[in-house]
């Protein structure tokens, strides 16, 4: 009797021990799951995403004009190209830019705007040196950098009247890419029936 007692705590023991090994197992698969849409939320919050609506912000163009960037604009829509005057990737996306610029202005719903982080006088000789032609606002406010989240360039928006994200990309814009095809899809598609 007392050995089938000793066989059965046995089984007993080694039957806990096999499901609490499965059950780290299990739990080791939903931490690195959980772990892995917390990476992708931290990086969700550090760049604009689809569906991400972004306040408005009041600036002035080089030539002088007020704009109202996000909702308020007189513009459906507006494409955002976002630089500094001393990133070589912004330079190697001014062709792609001008020619969604280009493309857009024979669209009357959708304007495009340049936003350089750098000060007035930096940001002008910039643009005449590269001869950009969309309109551009030196933006040194850290406020826009926080709304727009724009912690990285080159940076690529389109932003609807409502003020929501419906394209945002970081990263050098090539042309004859999907990418460049995405911007235009972006910005040049019937209105969106439903928010994200």
């Amino acid at each position: 009797m007392n050995r089938r007692l000793q066989r059965g705590r046995r089984l007993l023991t080694h039957g806990a021990l096999i499901g609490a090994g499965i059950l780290l197992v299990l739990l080791g698969f939903e931490h690195r799951a959980l772990d892995a849409d917390f990476r992708d939320y931290r990086e969700r919050q550090k760049r604009p995403h689809a569906g991400e609506y972004v306040p408005p912000f009041h600036g002035e163009t080089l030539e002088g004009d007020e704009v109202t960037l996000g909702p308020g604009m007189a513009a459906e829509r507006q494409v955002l190209f976002v630089f500094n005057t001393t990133c070589r990737f912004c330079i190697a996306s001014l062709p792609a830019w001008e020619d969604i610029a280009v493309r857009l202005g024979n669209s009357g719903n959708v304007r495009a705007y340049g936003v350089s982080y750098d000060p007035l006088e930096e940001t002008s000789a910039y643009v005449t040196r590269h001869a950009i032609s969309f309109p551009v606002l030196a933006v040194e406010a850290p406020r826009f950098l926080s709304y727009y989240r724009t912690r990285a360039v080159p940076l690529t928006l389109v932003i609807d009247s409502a003020g929501y994200v419906l394209y945002g990309r970081n990263g050098t814009l090539l042309q004859g890419t999907a990418a460049l095809d995405s911007v235009l899809t972006a910005a040049l598609a019937p209105d969106q029936q439903a928010r994200f």
